[in-house]
């Protein structure tokens, strides 16, 4: 039996940095918005947000531009091992960190949103902060 190992997923105390988070990290970016949700296995922590860039006025491109350069920001203060992407938006990333790309499938809204009740045994994702959060609960799911 084989085991795939992937820099967001070692426990191996041996393997990890014990001053810092291992975090599996996944990424949505729709528009001038993105869904980031992560988790470090070692610990449990778990967070999911949504960022939402703020263009100039008649600009669209600058919001393009800006959301990615939050997206960065927020990576780079994370520091993630592992980051989740759709094949479309690996070539957006700058990043030090392991790139893991998903089928689309995997990002959809109603399967994530059926795997994170699931999950967490709940009938909604309200209690998590995540309702109205469209983006943030497909990085999750993912």
């Amino acid at each position: 039996m084989s085991r795939v190992v992937t820099p967001g997923t070692v426990v191996e105390p041996t393997l990890l940095d014990e001053k810092r988070n291992n975090y599996l990290g996944a990424l949505v970016v729709k528009g001038e918005r993105a869904g980031l949700a992560y988790v470090d296995i070692t610990t449990g922590e778990y967070a999911t947000t949504e960022l939402h860039a703020k263009p100039s006025v008649g600009d669209a491109q600058d919001g393009k531009k800006a959301i990615w350069r939050l997206v960065h920001e927020e990576l780079e203060r994370l520091q993630v091992a592992e980051l989740l992407v759709t094949e479309s938006f690996k070539s957006y990333l700058a990043i030090d960190a392991h790139i893991t790309v998903y089928e689309n499938w995997r990002f959809d809204l109603d399967n994530a949103r059926r795997l994170l009740q699931e999950q967490f045994q709940v009938a909604s994702l309200a209690g998590f902060g995540c309702e109205g959060k469209p983006l943030a609960i497909r990085a999750a799911g993912a």
